[in-house]
């Protein structure tokens, strides 16, 4: 039997993409990017790419320990529901959609970090609490409209929350009506 202080790096996509957030933190303090770079251009490829990485990139440390803080309280819970597979289907169906909508709404603007992601975990563990009858999903529908609202301070994405959220009602629905009965073979 060992004594003593043991640390446990359980490998989870969701640490790993704590991890990767705090590369882009450091890649954009040390601005090891030139700022032109933040903007999207005509190359559909670069987009898809630049979709994914500023997906880790954070603007400020705090920007930065917020994200990591509900990645890992929250993130690691339903990477455990539902499986690392469907989990980076999520991530990426997340960033995909969220990227699109807000090369959409705005051709030349991108945004930073991990936020809209987070939104679509908080969105997907709302929607999941009120189909189980919980009645805490209201509390998730609270904070879902705060994290929107403060989109409209200065420095903070309107829309990377906004789609993050949105995409994480679609996958909800997706996976309860589509993915859960595919993956599994029968319906619930």
């Amino acid at each position: 039997m060992q004594k003593g202080f043991r640390f446990n790096f359980n490998f989870t996509i969701t640490n790993v993409f704590i991890v990767l957030s705090f590369i882009g933190f450091v890649i954009y303090f040390l601005k090891a990017l030139p700022y032109t770079f933040f903007y999207f251009r005509d190359d559909i490829l670069l987009n898809f790419f630049k979709f994914f990485f500023f997906t880790f990139v954070h603007g400020s440390i705090l920007h930065f320990l917020s994200n990591a803080m509900f990645l890992y309280y929250f993130g690691n819970i339903l990477e455990l529901l539902l499986g690392k597979t469907k989990y980076i289907i999520f991530f990426i169906f997340c960033v995909i959609f969220s990227g699109v909508c807000i090369l959409a709404v705005s051709e030349t603007y991108n945004v930073i970090g991990i936020s809209g992601f987070c939104m679509a975990i908080l969105a997907y563990f709302t929607l999941d609490m009120k189909y189980k009858n919980n009645p805490q999903y209201k509390s998730g529908i609270v904070f879902i409209g705060l994290n929107i609202a403060i989109g409209f301070m200065p420095g903070i994405s309107l829309y990377g929350h906004l789609f993050g959220a949105i995409s994480g009602i679609i996958f909800y629905y997706l996976d309860r009506e589509i993915l859960r009965k595919k993956m599994v073979g029968v319906a619930e």
